[in-house]
């Protein structure tokens, strides 16, 4: 595998944040947010690939899946891309010894229109 363009994804339950580096680490940009939905991710996807002139195979995705990101990580093994999913360990969403998990800050509206 030739990997020519690295791609961060960060999923949500609403939305995915990206972002896409070239392999010398160069060309660094951030691409914003998807909706959280499997189609908006592989048109987004489909874009990128399209605007760096890359192959599926000349990618390497690394995306951090909580709760929700683990099926779009399975759709996009589907779909035949190669990358890394990290999960947050389970202590961490149950929190630990029987205490209940720490609040998060409730999400800020999003909007995919």
């Amino acid at each position: 595998m030739n990997t020519k363009l690295y791609l961060g994804l960060d999923g949500h339950q609403t939305s995915i944040v990206v972002a896409t580096a070239l392999a010398d680490g160069s060309d660094q940009q951030s691409h914003g947010k998807w909706c959280g939905s499997n189609l908006s991710a592989e048109r987004g996807l489909l874009k990128i690939r399209q605007n760096h002139q890359v192959e599926k195979s000349e990618i390497s995705i690394v995306s951090e899946a909580g709760r929700t990101g683990f099926v779009f990580a399975r759709r996009l093994q589907w779909l035949g891309y190669h990358g890394l999913t990290v999960g947050l360990r389970i202590r961490q969403l149950l929190g630990t010894r029987g205490e209940p998990a720490p609040k998060l800050p409730e999400p800020k509206p999003f909007s995919c229109e």
